[in-house]
């Protein structure tokens, strides 16, 4: 809208002068910090900087890496769970990759999503029975799934549970 204020302004000012300027449109279409045009009365017509807004959400990559799982099965089930979650968000998975580290096994998932997004891990209670942190588990999973969101680790263990998520 602004442009083609500015047009008008210039084709007015310029019509009895040199229209070289008001003609080259390209000028006139960018958004440029300083678009100004000379007339031939030597009158200049400075055009305000036009703000580009910014994409509320630009894609960037992100490299997740799991918690510790004492068992490759509990730990392929997770990572498939997770892997499940973020092609059903429609974010492009970018690699997978299992590892065994230090008597763990780790998986790690490279993603590429909008850059707003936040990943929490959340820890059950300390000092509390297993059956007390089983229990705990499976109502945290069953709430984050009413949420909706994208569960990119669960891991129970006798210890305790970690649960990871995308808000």
């Amino acid at each position: 809208m602004k442009n083609l204020v500015a047009l008008l302004a210039v084709i007015i000012v310029c019509i009895s002068g040199n229209l070289n300027a008001a003609t080259e449109m390209e000028d006139l279409r960018t958004f440029s910090i300083d678009i100004s045009t000379e007339c031939a009365d030597k009158t200049t017509i400075q055009q305000l900087p036009v703000p580009v807004p910014k994409s509320e959400h630009q894609m960037k990559p992100f490299t997740f890496r799991s918690s510790r799982f004492s068992r490759n099965k509990k730990a392929k089930e997770s990572m498939d769970y997770a892997i499940s979650g973020l092609k059903e968000n429609k974010y492009n998975i970018t690699n997978i990759s299992e590892v065994f580290d230090y008597n763990a096994y780790v998986y790690i998932i490279d993603f590429v999503a909008p850059d707003s997004i936040k990943i929490q891990r959340y820890h059950n209670s300390p000092n509390i029975p297993y059956s007390e942190i089983k229990n705990q588990f499976k109502k945290s999973i069953e709430y984050y799934k009413s949420l909706g969101l994208i569960i990119l680790d669960q891991n129970l263990q006798r210890s305790g549970f970690i649960i990871t998520v995308i808000k």
